[in-house]
């Protein structure tokens, strides 16, 4: 379970304001590349499982990372959606 969260929470790209990655590729020598497409489609999917976590295990998310996803959590769910920069 501590595997589960550490890789949920390398997930998000520092990057682009801590949101977690879309999906990756792997190529034909196994080198993974994470895409950061469709930017708010996981949000909602990483905070059920950390908050999960956090509740049967005692997980503790990183509050910068905390922080900036309760942000993009504001963010993706605020009428000003259209004008906000992911």
């Amino acid at each position: 379970m501590e595997l589960a969260g550490k890789n949920l929470i390398s997930n998000l790209s520092s990057d682009h304001g801590y949101l977690p990655f879309f999906f990756a590729t792997i190529d034909e020598d196994n080198n993974c590349t994470p895409k950061m497409e469709w930017p708010t489609h996981n949000i909602g999917r990483w905070w059920d499982a950390l908050l999960r976590l956090e509740a049967a295990t005692g997980f503790v998310i990183p509050p910068e990372m905390e922080d900036a996803m309760l942000l993009n959590l504001k963010r993706t769910l605020s009428k000003s959606f259209d004008t906000c920069c992911f």
